[in-house]
């Protein structure tokens, strides 16, 4: 939600068996939150709000720098 704070643990690395959020930079834009699923082809971003596709990129993305993973969200904190 607009106005959350959101802690994430740096560099961590993608465990594709839970259903971890993950901090991304897709073409050197701002951080997103999306769940990230590895795939034979490369990975999936998988959004949170359902409103949203999943955004599929190749491994040729990832090593190309086009794709960064930055680290895993442990914690979010919210005010109400």
């Amino acid at each position: 939600h607009s106005g959350d704070i959101v802690i994430c643990m740096y560099g961590q690395e993608i465990n594709d068996n839970e259903h971890s959020m993950y901090a991304v930079n897709v073409d050197n834009d701002d951080a997103t939150l999306k769940c990230v699923k590895i795939t034979n082809n490369g990975i999936q971003l998988i959004p949170i709000n359902k409103d949203y596709k999943p955004m599929n990129f190749t491994v040729q993305d990832t090593l190309s720098g086009r794709i960064q993973i930055r680290g895993r969200v442990v914690e979010v904190r919210r005010k109400y």
